[in-house]
């Protein structure tokens, strides 16, 4: 077992579980379909970038927005959210 988590909000107990005896995820995840205590069982897949070796400029990549939010969150930059925060904060407003 990989993690428990409690969702009191819902009600519901999530477990983390590692297949380590080599079967496959469908064989595991059919095997749950006889527990009744079991209501929904699904797959975590994890997957990973491959590398195809190409360099990237650093040039290219563009530098993350960090006005009005956290430096992490570099999606703000993409969503306009520092222009969107002037004019939600604008004082003088046009309205047709």
């Amino acid at each position: 077992m990989l993690g428990v988590h409690r969702l009191s909000l819902i009600d519901t107990t999530l477990y983390r579980f590692r297949i380590t005896d080599g079967r496959s995820v469908p064989t595991v995840i059919a095997s749950f379909g006889s527990d009744r205590r079991i209501s929904r069982a699904q797959p975590n897949y994890v997957y990973l970038a491959q590398d195809d070796g190409t360099k990237t400029d650093a040039s290219a990549i563009p530098a993350p927005v960090t006005a009005g939010g956290d430096p992490a969150q570099y999606v703000l930059g993409k969503l306009n959210v520092p222009q969107a925060h002037i004019l939600a904060r604008a004082t003088r407003c046009w309205s047709p």
